[in-house]
């Protein structure tokens, strides 16, 4: 178990108290770790809503500009450049020889 809270960062602290003549030990997650651990979380999920919201926005920013091309020149936007397409004399060569 104590591997499992290192690896969370997280540490205990223990007692132990004499009850009915045995000795127990009692243990509990250390508050600060435990607030820091809350913390980083809570920073972690902003940064992720924060990555979303800009994904967001550019991909509405794409879609706005796709439109823009589209009711101005009835264009649409192109995903990949068009294909070269060499005609098949020039890539033969010219008929002569040497």
């Amino acid at each position: 178990m104590s591997q499992y809270l290192m690896q969370l960062g997280l540490s205990t602290e223990s007692r132990r108290p004499l009850e009915d003549g045995k000795r127990v030990r009692y243990y509990r997650l250390n508050t600060d770790d435990v607030a820091f651990a809350r913390k980083l979380l809570e920073y972690r999920q902003q940064q992720r809503e924060y990555r979303e919201r800009k994904r967001q926005e550019s991909q509405d920013k794409h879609v706005a500009y796709a439109a823009r091309m589209q009711m101005q020149y009835g264009i649409n936007t192109p995903s990949t450049p068009p294909p070269i397409i060499i005609p098949s004399f020039i890539s033969q060569g010219c008929g002569r020889t040497g």
